[in-house]
């Protein structure tokens, strides 16, 4: 549920900052153009052949280092608020159904254990 908050926040974060969606965009037309460029087989840079796979994991990389400077300033704020999200759902939740559900499932496995081996059951 928290990743889930998190995301939201993020995207939002994103959508608000014009040079942020500008930043995403560009990377997104990059990833479009290194698959396609590689579709054929590998690129070819002089030498050095890079398949696919290589590709995107040195694609991938940069796009990670990008993306932490880029939205470094907004992920405090988004793991803030959904960290606080997440414990006033965690305080406001009432979970007492879970625990007679829980109590239920115990007494049905002790009288399982009682039938199955003819003792009372260690308590």
């Amino acid at each position: 549920l928290i990743a889930a908050v998190i995301l939201v926040f993020s995207s939002f974060a994103i959508l608000i900052s014009p040079k942020t969606l500008v930043v995403v965009l560009g990377m997104l037309i990059t990833w479009v153009v290194m698959i396609r460029a590689t579709q054929d087989g590998p690129i070819k840079l002089g030498p050095i052949e890079i398949s696919r796979k290589a590709a995107s994991m040195i694609w991938l990389v940069i796009c990670g280092v990008v993306a932490f400077f880029l939205l470094k300033s907004v992920f405090f704020v988004t793991v803030g608020s959904a960290s606080i999200l997440a414990i006033l759902h965690a305080w406001t939740r009432d979970a007492s159904k879970h625990m007679q559900t829980s109590l239920v499932n115990e007494e049905v496995k002790s009288e399982a254990f009682v039938e199955m081996s003819g003792t009372d059951p260690v308590v």
